[in-house]
């Protein structure tokens, strides 16, 4: 209403439509589908995930030849015409953050991340930050989006006194997953919690003495 209220954009009103992708692929490219052969629309924002944007790229870009902007942290390693992706890379989150966590929180990382392309490939990146600058990579695994039980996961960082757990777990894991690590002992025992996606929106997941300290950069 602001924007339309001082004239637009290049002097044309904008118009909002939105889709719900109910965070299941095939409902989002019917969805993104209509949005460019019903609704007409000149460009399409949104996506959380890789491997959503994946999905719905091609009916957008590729078929559909509309401007794309995915404004979501990413892997990096895209190139598609008519798509933009604004959000950091892991050259962008790691370079920096890593060796000040290996500095503030110790050399023996673990690597718990949700089973889809963004994890994958930015722990790539991570271990060899991780292992460049002096640390070690306990062990690094990879569960179901949906996933709530990490007694596992949890006993092995314990046991292996990792020092850090740089998480790639995403909702609705990641709640329980920190309130196990909590459980557990893990930051009483100084243990530090590193996440590049934590944010305001994510804060309210879990309590407040569930994450203390947890290090995040986006």
């Amino acid at each position: 209403k602001e924007i339309n209220a001082g004239g637009g954009l290049l002097g044309r009103p904008l118009e909002l439509y939105i889709e719900d992708t109910a965070s299941n692929e095939s409902v989002a490219v019917g969805n993104v589908r209509k949005l460019i052969q019903r609704d007409k629309v000149d460009m399409v924002l949104g996506g959380i995930t890789s491997s959503m944007r994946n999905a719905i790229k091609d009916p957008i870009v590729a078929r559909g030849k509309t401007l794309y902007i995915y404004p979501q942290l990413y892997e990096g390693k895209e190139c598609t015409p008519y798509l933009f992706c604004t959000g950091p890379t892991p050259a962008q989150q790691c370079d920096t953050f890593i060796p000040w966590l290996i500095k503030n929180g110790g050399k023996k990382f673990a690597l718990p991340s949700a089973n889809y392309v963004w994890p994958h490939t930015l722990n790539v990146y991570a271990r060899k930050v991780i292992e460049d600058n002096g640390g070690e990579v306990v062990f690094e695994e990879y569960y179901p989006l949906d996933q709530v039980d990490f007694s596992a996961t949890v006993n092995r960082v314990i046991s292996n006194k990792v020092d850090v757990v740089f998480n790639t777990v995403i909702p609705p894991g990641v709640g329980p997953f920190f309130k196990q690590l909590y459980e557990a002992g893990f930051l009483k025992n100084g243990g530090r919690l590193a996440c590049v996606y934590y944010d305001e929106n994510t804060l309210n997941i879990n309590q407040a003495n569930e994450i203390e300290g947890l290090a995040s950069c986006l």
